[in-house]
């Protein structure tokens, strides 16, 4: 019997986690009911949430992982259940849809609202999670040329450029003609959202870093280059011109890890200041001359391929991988350049403790920590909780990812206890994009460049 029929006929699972939480993550939201239940409405679990705002991992079944990684299926490849929550004193919410694929770890995650008036009785909240993007149902893509969406370098000039991770994007929620509530989404949370609509969780990690990258590339092009600045906001949760964004799409463990290591990534192309507009189709269903092909890249990926070779086979040999250090709303002190580890002695492990202590108030399953310049076992055993309660590998290790994920609970703790995480009905000020653009300044040819933010590898 052949391998895949084989993987046709057995029984396939993957996991499903809820995280209930206030604010951005800042506060878990314990003792609450959660309910899993199949598409015809029969209960699979009945939980209630931790210390941390989570329930047990549950089992559930989904399709085989071949359904996935396979061009020639047509079926859609993850199953779906309805969740059910029910958190005292916050609006009860109802997610249709939440997405399962086998060998997956998915978190639907809920950020609750707190009811004005508790004694007052509330409809549930529904939201439907639509599909993927690669089963075909959305809009394709406008073709845009890429080479003219930049600021381009004078002749004769030499660039000061700085570009810059936003802290948070405007978001409009349908085409950018017409009228749509608009959303403030936080960076990472908008790439890890996009990256889930649109590419399949199972598929191979270069070919997920490859997508991602682009995702990034084509998001800051928008806002270095102001393309929405006279409609009052960054990007659209529009097909036809953006990427698809869904405020309540379930979050695939095997994407988030891969965006918290590459947010600070992007495509850049000679003569261009800003991050190229990196543009991809399915390959399948829509195919666009010099666009990444989605499908390609699971291709390229599984024949060896690393992402930057596969971004260089669609976007030619010219274009290079940037990073930025230069990342808006954390704390000042910055990733120190290297893995914070056990019996490690360093001024930013001390750094570290401050913000795990300051996290632990919220999330009491952390161990509180001596805050000095030591990186002992007890550090460990606290990042190892931190990692297993924000989905990360849990090695004990601070990598730049664990760096960045500590301090996104940090900076979220702290606004929640300031009063200032309520941003559902934000409007953007008149000042639009100050805060995201890049910073250009021209000097002559001559003339030594003090800094030059971008590092290519």
């Amino acid at each position: 019997m052949l391998k895949e029929e084989q993987a046709m006929e057995r029984q396939s699972f993957g996991n499903l986690n809820v995280f209930l939480f206030e604010g951005e993550e800042g506060k878990p939201v314990k003792e609450s009911k959660v309910i899993i239940r199949d598409m015809n409405g029969n209960t699979l679990s009945t939980q209630y949430t931790n210390t941390s705002g989570q329930i047990d991992k549950v089992k559930l079944p989904a399709p085989p992982k071949i359904y996935s990684i396979d061009p020639t299926y047509e079926i859609t490849p993850y199953s779906k259940y309805t969740v059910e929550v029910d958190a005292p004193g916050y609006q009860k919410l109802k997610f249709n849809g939440v997405q399962v694929f086998d060998g997956i770890d998915s978190v639907q995650k809920v950020q609750l609202e707190l009811l004005r008036n508790i004694d007052e009785r509330q409809p549930v909240q529904e939201f439907n999670i639509s599909d993927n993007t690669l089963l075909g149902y959305d809009e394709p893509k406008n073709l845009e040329d890429p080479l003219q969406h930049t600021i381009t370098m004078p002749e004769g000039s030499h660039p000061y450029i700085a570009t810059i991770i936003p802290e948070y994007l405007d978001v409009h929620l349908g085409p950018p003609n017409k009228s749509a509530p608009k959303l403030k989404v936080k960076f990472k949370d908008y790439i890890k959202n996009v990256a889930c609509c649109e590419i399949y969780s199972t598929w191979h990690p270069e070919a997920i870093k490859a997508i991602i990258t682009a995702i990034i590339s084509f998001t800051l092009n928008r806002i270095s280059t102001e393309f929405y600045k006279p409609k009052g906001f960054h990007i659209t949760s529009y097909t036809g011109t953006d990427h698809k964004f869904n405020k309540a799409q379930t979050i695939f463990s095997s994407i988030e890890q891969i965006v918290d290591e590459y947010f600070n990534h992007y495509i850049s192309y000679p003569g261009m200041l800003s991050p190229y507009l990196a543009q991809y189709s399915d390959g399948k269903k829509v195919k666009r001359p010099n666009w990444l092909s989605q499908w390609g890249a699971q291709s390229l990926a599984q024949s060896g391929k690393n992402h930057i070779e596969i971004l260089k086979t669609y976007y030619g040999d010219k274009i290079t991988i940037s990073s930025t250090s230069i990342i808006k709303g954390y704390p000042p002190e910055s990733y120190p350049g290297f893995e914070l580890k056990e019996r490690m002695t360093d001024k930013s492990i001390k750094t570290l403790k401050g913000y795990l202590n300051v996290i632990s108030k919220n999330y009491p399953a952390m161990p509180k920590l001596n805050e000095d310049e030591v990186f002992d076992s007890e550090t460990t055993r606290t990042v190892k909780v931190f990692q297993r309660i924000f989905h990360l590998s849990q090695n004990g290790i601070v990598d730049f990812k664990t760096w960045y994920r500590i301090n996104d609970v940090y900076v979220s703790v702290l606004k929640l206890a300031e009063g200032r995480e309520k941003r559902k009905n934000y409007t953007p000020k008149d000042d639009y994009s100050t805060d995201y653009i890049p910073v250009i300044s021209w000097v002559p040819m001559w003339v030594p460049i003090v800094q030059y933010w971008k590092k290519r590898i």
